[in-house]
């Protein structure tokens, strides 16, 4: 029995530049399923774009990485980076989505931005000529979408250019669908972070709603609120669902603490 008979692939032209190949794509894999492991962990912004440089794009002698998110219409934040000094990303922390930068430029268009030279990269962009860390590195920059949206893009310089295939890899395509999942938990807890200005509610609300309100503070059953109220059950628990939607929450107790917090009610229960 021969060599052949165990790697079969072998005797079908496996040479030496397929062997890597095949490395290659193991390491991508590896590569990703790192990343899938370290979005999870919720990690700050800093921390997962060093872990980025590193060991995801740690094959390409990635210098730098930066990652932003669009939380205003027409701005992109930078919200974490790595190999950049703060002298450098001052400046940028909000850039407007029309400012002329890799980043937003991808946030923007929705497109890959890839600059293979300091030259072109001056060409493209003369505002940033005194800006630029990395003068000797390639530039790439892609928006981050999330169900079609663009919601942030990534940036990154490294001394190698990414494969011929970086943009139709699935790899890539992975790689950024965890970032977008990261953005958008991101961009759920810096908004649920902001206080949220419930004088608008108060004003929609009808005399019932508010009168149900109150008895929420009673712990009174649907029914009991009904009979007390003399409206039907079904029309109580419309206005009880109504409530829910109104000020974001999904039980009785959480529309009491919002609504003495906004000042419709006295804190506590009445003597």
């Amino acid at each position: 029995m021969s060599l052949s008979d165990f790697f079969p692939i072998i005797d079908q032209g496996f040479t030496a530049r397929g062997f890597r190949k095949l490395m290659t794509d193991t390491w991508r894999i590896e590569a990703i399923a790192s990343l899938a492991r370290v979005v999870q962990d919720d990690p700050d912004p800093d921390q997962l774009a060093s872990h980025i440089a590193f060991n995801v794009l740690g094959s390409l002698d990635c210098r730098a990485v930066a990652l932003g998110v669009i939380t205003k219409e027409g701005f992109l934040d930078l919200i974490g980076y790595f190999g950049l000094s703060k002298a450098t990303t001052l400046p940028y922390i909000r850039m407007p989505l029309w400012s002329s930068l890799p980043m937003t430029e991808a946030a923007r268009t929705g497109e890959l931005i890839f600059i293979k030279s300091y030259d072109e990269f001056v060409d493209r962009y003369p505002n940033l000529r005194e800006s630029i860390e990395h003068k000797e590195a390639v530039t790439v920059a892609s928006p981050i979408k999330h169900r079609n949206t663009v919601i942030g893009s990534i940036a990154f310089a490294s001394m190698q250019a990414p494969q011929d295939d970086f943009l139709s890899n699935p790899m890539t395509d992975a790689a950024l669908a965890l970032l977008s999942l990261y953005l958008r938990n991101f961009i759920v807890k810096r908004n649920s972070n902001v206080e949220k200005d419930y004088s608008g509610v108060l004003k929609s609300l009808t005399p019932r709603q508010i009168r149900i309100i109150e008895l929420f503070r009673d712990e009174l059953t649907t029914d009991q609120m009904a009979d007390r109220l003399r409206f039907s059950p079904s029309t109580v628990k419309q206005d009880i669902i109504r409530l829910y939607e109104l000020f974001g929450v999904n039980s009785r107790e959480q529309v009491v603490a919002l609504a003495e917090s906004a000042g419709l009610l006295n804190s506590g229960k009445d003597s």
